[in-house]
């Protein structure tokens, strides 16, 4: 009797701490979940900071960075590109190789100067296709009309040569995605004109105070007369 009784309470100690443990082990899991659910999923790519996009990333851009990195936001926009967020063929190496309008604002009065960087999210050699690097742009600057060259320092594209370079991917492939970065930063660059990009980012760590991009897409480009080799991505 006595061992029944005991095997009876040991039963019930056994029941209640169970009953006590289910609601903790219950709100852990809810914990859990709570946390998942927060969390931004984990899909290698970057939303467009501070402007319109197309939403595609694949190779490492300059805006994702950790030499770019800030919690400030520009907002960046271009009056070149329409609504289907297709860059005309003016602005690109088939046409007239005309750099296209762009406008930022909500830069903090902290700014000494902006950066641009255009890139092709294409990969090559493991980098973005670099269509466009300018630093030391004004602080009073923040609008480049198209075809406006960018004040401060030109540095080199895909190409080797200074200032714009507009896209020329291969003809009837798929769109290429390319990223118009604009970075405010609170000094003035220090670099050699012939910097590359790397050397300007690692320049740049430490001082951007915003950041910001719009982007576009580009493709079918139309057969260039005498020339009916499919060029190189850029």
């Amino acid at each position: 009797m006595k061992n029944a009784l005991i095997a009876t309470t040991s039963l019930a100690c056994a029941l209640a701490l169970a009953a006590c443990s289910q609601p903790s082990d219950q709100a852990a899991n809810n914990t859990a979940a709570a946390d998942n659910a927060a969390a931004p999923a984990q899909t290698g790519g970057l939303e467009t900071v501070g402007g319109e996009g197309v939403g595609h990333v694949a190779a490492p851009l300059a805006i994702v960075q950790p030499q770019t990195y800030t919690t400030g936001v520009l907002q960046v926009t271009t009056s070149s590109v329409p609504s289907d967020r297709m860059l005309p063929t003016a602005n690109s190496a088939y046409g007239s190789n005309t750099s296209p309008q762009v406008s930022w604002s909500g830069a903090p009065a902290t700014t000494q100067s902006y950066a641009i960087v255009m890139e092709d999210d294409f990969m090559v050699n493991g980098a973005p296709v670099l269509h466009w690097l300018a630093w030391n742009i004004p602080a009073g600057t923040t609008m480049l009309a198209e075809g406006q060259a960018a004040p401060g320092v030109q540095g080199k594209n895909i190409s080797g040569q200074t200032g714009y370079a507009g896209p020329r991917p291969p003809q009837d492939g798929p769109p290429h995605h390319y990223h118009l970065q604009v970075f405010a930063l609170d000094n003035m660059l220090d670099v050699p004109a012939d910097s590359s990009r790397d050397a300007v980012l690692a320049a740049m760590q430490g001082h951007v105070v915003a950041r910001g991009e719009t982007t576009f897409s580009y493709f079918n480009a139309p057969v260039v007369a005498g020339n009916q080799t499919a060029p190189a991505a850029q």
